[in-house]
């Protein structure tokens, strides 16, 4: 009986051969962590923006900014530093779909024309 270190390889088999592959472009990197950070301040400007002009700023709205803004804080933070980690993104994500919810129920128009040309503010 032979020992593991006099064991030959196979016939047509030699030593693994590592496989290079050329960089994809991740979807899942810092890079578009920071986009949809920066998509997420965006959108935080615009609603708060369009309350603004609505005339709907109270002081419980504040409280709620900066609710959203850790939230999404802590999403980039976890998103940069492990891309790996669903769970940046997913704060990541529900914080930019929460900013277009809030924001469209803000914004929607009326059918029916103002009488200055635009659309009418309804809530």
């Amino acid at each position: 009986m032979r020992s593991v270190r006099q064991a030959k390889p196979a016939v047509g088999q030699g030593p693994p051969t590592t496989v290079v592959e050329a960089p994809r472009f991740r979807l899942v990197s810092p890079g578009t962590a920071t986009v949809l950070g920066v998509l997420v301040l965006v959108l935080a400007v615009a609603t708060l923006t369009l309350m603004g002009l609505d005339h709907q700023l109270t002081n419980g709205v504040w409280a709620g900014v900066a609710i959203v803004l850790a939230y999404a804080g802590v999403g980039i933070v976890v998103a940069r530093r492990q891309p790996g980690n669903p769970i940046g993104w997913l704060m990541l994500i529900f914080t930019v779909l929460y900013l277009l919810g809030s924001g469209a129920v803000i914004t929607r128009c009326s059918a029916i024309p103002s009488v200055t040309g635009g659309c009418r503010w309804v809530r």
